[in-house]
């Protein structure tokens, strides 16, 4: 049973952080920081007392083990006075000035994951200024106004930054960006092409055989979501696959029409599983190999001999394949078993 008489508000938010509850380090910095705010007498901001609304709910489950249900805490009076949060509290604010990109935002946790998750962030936090910053470029916008737009509800852009973005939306759209298979009018075409992609594949027919997206795929050339559709030829085209156990012979088959020679396979220990892939690659006439094996042999045949070798996991471990290997392989495949397990 707690010891503590609430009475207010602030009772409850002293409780909260006094060691008796065990917060996340965001709720309880959130409830240090305006434990602070109450014992120096400054008011305390709707914006802030909505984020405590939230946190008594959350944490509703503690506060019954002490004996005070969520109504009641809900029902405390605050005797601090209170102020009504300006938008620069509540909203974010992203401007451009003298080559630099600035965003000041409210505290938002996702926000915050989101951005320390992007690799080569160029962003900084100033701790003065309470803002983030860095040096203007377009992969630096982009970034930003991704993770802005995902997370804060209302965005404010400095007028820079409006013209940059309704430029970019000029474009906005099904664009091809990257060197794409496409049909239009009923024509293929490589969309987004350039001279070195149009030189290393002015010798092959463009049609609708997984051979010819396999062989483009290569040279970098991926295919739109429209062919995509084709199971088949989304295979054909993706280096990294990932399929259930039930479709397992019908890639092999697929393999097999694309010129596999030799597969490579890690975390295969069922019995049954394993006799019934070896009997089914003897009959296509593909080798197949352990990754472990090949990985502490030198055996130049294995290396050497293939000139299409798939390495298809069944566990999610991951293989770093040899140097002597790695670029004869053409394929990841990633399997899951999604059947259900039988108990005795």
């Amino acid at each position: 049973m707690s010891m503590m008489k609430l009475q207010s508000k602030e009772h409850l938010v002293y409780f909260m952080q006094c060691g008796m509850m065990n917060l996340s380090s965001y709720d309880l910095k959130f409830v240090q920081n305006l434990n602070i705010l109450i014992a120096q007498k400054n008011p305390i901001t709707s914006n802030q007392i909505t984020l405590l609304e939230k946190l008594l709910s959350k944490y509703k489950r503690q506060f019954s083990k002490h004996k005070y249900n969520l109504e009641f805490i809900q029902s405390l009076p605050w005797h601090s006075a209170i102020i009504q949060s300006t938008s620069e509290y509540t909203e974010a604010y992203l401007s451009i000035t003298d080559g630099k990109i600035y965003l000041r935002c409210p505290f938002n946790k996702k926000f915050i994951t989101a951005l320390r998750q992007v690799s080569n962030n160029p962003f900084k936090w100033d701790r003065e200024n309470k803002r983030y910053e860095s040096l203007f470029s377009t992969y630096s916008l982009k970034i930003i106004y991704n993770l802005v737009s995902e997370n804060y509800s209302t965005v404010n852009y400095c007028e820079v930054t409006k013209q940059l973005l309704n430029k970019v939306n000029q474009y906005a759209g099904n664009l091809i960006w990257q060197p794409t298979l496409i049909k239009s009018n009923d024509l293929l075409l490589i969309g987004a092409t350039n001279k070195f992609v149009d030189e290393a594949t002015k010798n092959i027919k463009l049609d609708l055989s997984d051979k010819t997206v396999f062989k483009l795929s290569s040279y970098g050339v991926g295919i739109s979501d429209e062919l995509a559709k084709d199971p088949k030829l989304s295979f054909a085209s993706s280096t990294h696959v990932e399929i259930d156990m039930n479709d397992l012979f019908k890639i092999f088959q697929w393999l097999y029409e694309l010129g596999c020679d030799c597969i490579l396979f890690s975390g295969l220990t069922v019995q049954h599983i394993k006799n019934n892939v070896h009997k089914h690659l003897l009959e296509l006439g593909i080798d197949y190999y352990s990754h472990r094996d090949v990985l502490f042999t030198t055996n130049k045949m294995v290396t050497e001999s293939y000139n299409f070798i798939a390495s298809v996991h069944f566990t999610s471990v991951k293989i770093n394949p040899s140097m002597r290997y790695k670029d004869s392989i053409k394929k990841i495949i990633k399997v899951h078993n999604s059947q259900p397990i039988n108990i005795k």
